[in-house]
This record gives C-alpha cells, structure tokens and sequence, in this order.
C-alpha cells in the first residue's frame, strides 16, 4: 500500500462527499418525496438507479451486475481484463461460509502462504493456497460497512493482509469473527431419527484469525480510506450486540504443544530491531536451560535496581554476574546485574517471523 497516496485520496474524496452527505441533510423536504410499498429501497443519482426490494434478491442482484457490468465496458481496460471483472462479479456482503471467503481470496491474490485460521476446542485449522493462479492481478479496491460481516471480513482482511488492495468505506466492518453451529436439541437428548422435534440452539465453536494473526471479533477490519458515512455511527457491529464474544488479540498455534508452560510473545515496535522485526512471534520453553549468549526472557527480582519488571534481551555471563545486552543497542543500554537480581531466565527456542 501506498500511505501518501492514500492520504492524498482520502482528502479529496472526505471534501467530495462532506459537501454531498451536507446537501442531502439540508433538503430534508425530499424525504417526503420518497414512494413505494414496505419493505422497498429506490435510490436515484443522475442517470444510474438502483433497486432493491425485500423478498426479490435475484432481481436486486441483476441489476447491479448490469450495471457493474455497463461501467466496466465504458472503462479504459483490455477486454480480456473487462470480461474477467465481470465474469467474478460476487456481492461479497452477502457470501456465505469460510470455504467461499477462501476460494475469492486465491481469485485476486497470488499463492496464500496462509489465507487464515480457525480455533475450536480441537485444535486449530490452517487455510491454504498451493494454486498460484489469479483470475485478476490488477489494481483493487475493496468497498466494506459496517454491515459487511464474516465471510466478507475475511476476504478484506487477506486483501489488507497482503497488501493486495486498498478497503474503502466505512471506519471498520461488522466484527464477526466467529463460527456458529447449529445443534438439533432432540437429536442430541434422545438420538432417535423419529424423535419430537424440540428445536435447536446456536453454539459458538470456532474464532478465525486472520492471515497476520489478528483476530477480526468486534474491532472487523479497520478500513485503509475511510469515506464519510452514517453507517458508521449506527449502532449494528458485533460489539454492540448482547454478550459479544470477546476479542482475541493474537493465537500462537504453538501452544498446542505437551508442554502446560510453554508461552508466547508477540513483537511489538521497534525496541528489538534489527534482530527481530514488529510482528514476530517469539515462543519460550522454561523448561530449558538458558546458556550464555542467548536471546533470553528474563524478569527482574523486585529489589534489582537496575532493571524492572520483564525484558527480553541477549545473556552474557560475567563471572558471577549477567550481562543484559539490548538488541536494539543504538537505542538502549548493557545492564549489568547481579544473579540473584533475576528471579526468571528462559531463553527463546522458537521465533515465527511474521510473513506478511
């Protein structure tokens, strides 16, 4: 992505459609104006008019291909290239399911080192793409709201992910970034074929992560070009729903390991360059001895007065005592301390350079 040149856009078009969205509030008298039945939405800008009626999806659907359609023939793009934008056409707000949010994924971006994960309580399943063949490679933009949920968010969030193109609309999606099941309540009470049918319940049984790891639950995907919107200020995301399921900030597949103790910690800024970069995941076995000169964890002891809290910084042994060396030394200084002013030392055994 291009952040100049997104900012650049974004005051152009922020000042185009404030002075848009300003007119329309103004002539209020028009929303007196507005006919048809219940349950019917008639929008209206020059020539180009769409419709959407409740109960006639299809026909909705149609006419907005039709006219996707007729403003990709009007646009300066080889005709191989107009007939592919037309032929993958899909109303992503609408998809349904993972599987479908995967398959549009390889459709734009080349081969998926990850496309994204899926966490349930038997473990985590990974997304993949061994096809490195696209069926558009051009330039790509990404319209969300705050109404475009699941399948939809994972499809933004792997365009932003790779960088593949910009998401342009509303401040961030919907922040649907669970998996619902639905459970047959008689099924499940008696097992018979025949029993009394006593209805079913929604379980929540899996949260999908995103390709960089990142958890898509109530904060959705936070658009690259923000374009001025009353949806945005609706109260219709995840997080405004009853009891919402919590966000999960990171998941570290490594913790499906045997060993209970085994922790994680993710990368954050510059503090550790040029050793390590923002966004590595780097992973701790404390049942391993920490040698000298190693990447270590370590926790001070709460009376060391050289140091505080935890670190994560490479061990030296100075006869008997341990030299902290920063990794990021034109920034920070060595530290020097005694043994016992360290309550904890792990050393680093495995580091997830992030990919994306």
């Amino acid at each position: 992505r291009r952040p100049d040149l997104v900012k650049v856009i974004e005051a152009g078009v922020r000042a185009e459609i404030s002075e848009e969205v300003k007119k329309l509030m103004e002539d209020k008298d028009k929303i007196a104006e507005l006919e048809g039945q219940v349950g019917t939405l008639t929008t209206e800008r020059d020539d180009f008019k769409t419709k959407a009626e409740e109960g006639d999806k299809a026909r909705a659907i149609a006419e907005a291909q039709a006219a996707i359609k007729e403003a990709v023939e009007q646009a300066e793009l080889p005709e191989a290239a107009k007939a592919q934008l037309v032929a993958r056409y899909k109303d992503a707000e609408t998809a349904e399911g993972i599987a479908e949010a995967i398959q549009a994924e390889k459709e734009y971006i080349g081969r998926l080192s990850e496309a994204g994960k899926v966490k349930g309580l038997g473990g985590y399943r990974l997304y993949e793409d061994r096809d490195a063949g696209v069926s558009w490679a051009g330039p790509l933009v990404v319209l969300t709201s705050k109404f475009s949920a699941s399948a939809s968010e994972i499809l933004a969030g792997a365009i932003q992910d790779y960088n593949r193109g910009l998401i342009v609309g509303d401040h961030a999606t919907h922040g649907k970034g669970t998996v619902q099941s639905l459970m047959d309540i008689s099924q499940r009470l008696f097992g018979l074929p025949n029993a009394r049918p006593m209805g079913a319940l929604k379980i929540t049984v899996q949260q999908f992560y995103r390709p960089n790891g990142e958890s898509t639950q109530n904060r959705g995907v936070v658009a690259d070009l923000e374009l001025p919107s009353l949806t945005t200020h609706f109260d219709v995301g995840e997080t405004d729903l009853d009891y919402p399921v919590g966000h999960a900030d990171e998941y570290f597949p490594i913790l499906d390991c045997d060993d209970p103790e085994t922790f994680g910690i993710k990368v954050l800024g510059s503090s550790m360059t040029p050793a390590y970069h923002s966004g590595d995941v780097l992973i701790f076995f404390p049942s391993v001895p920490a040698q000298s000169g190693q990447d270590c964890f370590v926790r001070f002891s709460s009376d060391c007065a050289k140091g505080h809290g935890v670190t994560f910084k490479r061990v030296e042994q100075v006869e008997d005592k341990l030299l902290l060396i920063p990794l990021n030394q034109a920034e920070h200084d060595n530290i020097l301390v005694e043994r016992t002013d360290v309550d904890f030392l792990c050393p680093l055994a495995i580091r997830i350079e992030k990919r994306i």
